[in-house]
């Protein structure tokens, strides 16, 4: 499969799925022993020949830009996109910005928008079912999640609601629903979530955000501090 081929089928969807691996025919290519990076990164630039990604580490760490020399399909993907994205770097080094190869792509629910404001008699009284390995954390303006499920991708609805009741609080309170079918045959997909905190911070009242989501042990908050607050600590 061609990296190619990939661009030009690229078809933004909420519900993320896995990442195809495009490894050469040659047992031997050296290419087959170049690590693999998998990271978050938004849409900064398309041209005819090449396409840009820009994502931060964690928190305000430095802006990494990643360039790809292949033009992305305008019909499917466009500047500002958020986008899950597995691939070799020329630096061989993750967080360095570089030349890249990319393997496999998807988009992500939320697409870098802002997190919507909701009821709870609107959205099931909050209930999710369970995520796996999920990992939480803030990359500049946007919060991101990773988790994994076996529930089957095409059936799977998620989505990041804030409670309406909560939204004058100072730490506002949002959920991460995640529903839908189990495939017969379990197998682990990987999920993507990327939303803007930019309207949040907006109000100068909100001071953070927590975040609920469910886990087989029970309900779990993650506590994003607002820049030049108190440090970002997961709460148990």
């Amino acid at each position: 499969m061609q990296t190619k081929n990939i661009f030009h089928s690229l078809l933004a969807v909420a519900a993320a799925s896995l990442f195809t691996a495009c490894n050469s025919d040659e047992p031997n290519n050296p290419e087959n022993n170049r690590p693999v990076f998998t990271d978050i990164v938004t849409v900064s630039s398309m041209g005819s020949a090449s396409t840009e990604f820009t994502f931060r580490k964690i928190d305000d760490s430095p802006l990494v830009t990643l360039t790809v020399n292949q033009a992305a399909n305008p019909n499917n993907v466009k500047v500002g996109d958020r986008l899950a994205i597995s691939y070799r770097s020329d630096a061989n080094t993750q967080y360095v910005s570089s030349e890249i190869q990319v393997l496999g792509i998807t988009g992500t629910a939320g697409n870098g928008k802002a997190i919507p404001v909701g009821k709870a008699i609107d959205n099931s009284n909050w209930f999710s079912s369970t995520i796996s390995k999920p990992v939480l954390q803030r990359s500049g303006e946007y919060v991101n999640v990773q988790f994994f499920s076996s529930m089957y991708p095409e059936s799977a609805t998620i989505k990041m609601v804030i409670d309406e009741s909560t939204i004058n609080d100072t730490f506002p309170t949002a959920y991460i629903l995640f529903n839908g079918s189990y495939a017969q045959t379990p197998v682990s997909y990987v999920y993507f979530m990327s939303y803007s905190l930019t309207e949040l911070w907006a109000d100068p009242n909100v001071q953070g955000l927590n975040i609920i989501y469910q886990i087989n042990e029970g309900p779990k908050t993650y506590t994003i501090n607002r820049p030049g607050h108190s440090q970002e600590i997961p709460v148990e």
